[in-house]
């Protein structure tokens, strides 16, 4: 029997102890469930691949995600639906849940790449796959930032001057009549 007094295994002893070696089971089971997670991704893809192919007028489709998969071990659905939803909306698609399990992927906002050359050509405006125009946005930044280059400039071109060398002029903010009228209303 092992007690604090007679350890075992007294030969593997060493005084430090690698700490990175605690965490590979960790590490061996986060890639694990990326894997999965992108299996269940793949699963997704082919679905709207088969949807977009087979039905032309229709652009969305709903996935399940699964709540067991047989031969793999139980796993964290939320975190799975968080992951596939991130990475759906990165790819571009507009994505809504459903409780529980239950997602739905539009891809009809999309702006294909033939049309926006049409565009281009017909109207000389350039659109991204939004449908929104790029180079007004261009633009404006330029402008933007010309107008924050200039904002600048006067910033640092002002002169301060101590306040015991300040004299007033006598000219306030609101004129007498401006004073008067109001005080006239009031009265």
């Amino acid at each position: 029997m092992a007690n604090i007094f007679t350890l075992e295994n007294f030969n593997d002893f060493s005084e430090r102890i690698n700490i990175d070696d605690l965490y590979e089971k960790k590490r061996q089971n986060d890639l694990s469930k990326l894997e999965l997670f992108k299996k269940i991704l793949n699963r997704i893809h082919v679905r709207i691949k088969t949807t977009a192919r087979n039905n032309t007028h229709e652009k969305f489709c709903w996935f399940v995600v699964p709540e067991v998969i047989i031969g793999v071990p139980k796993y964290d659905q939320a975190a799975c639906i968080a992951y596939l939803m991130d990475t759906l909306k990165t790819n571009g698609f507009q994505i809504r849940y459903f409780h529980p399990n239950t997602i739905f992927i539009s891809w009809n906002h999309w702006v294909p790449s033939y049309v926006r050359n049409e565009i281009k050509k017909k109207t000389g405006i350039q659109i991204n796959e939004y449908g929104e125009k790029i180079q007004e946005e261009i633009n404006e930044q330029e402008e933007e930032m010309n107008n924050q280059g200039t904002i600048q400039q006067i910033k640092n071109s002002k002169k301060y001057t101590p306040i015991q060398s300040y004299k007033p002029s006598g000219k306030l903010v609101y004129n007498e009549e401006l004073l008067n009228k109001i005080e006239n209303k009031i009265n």
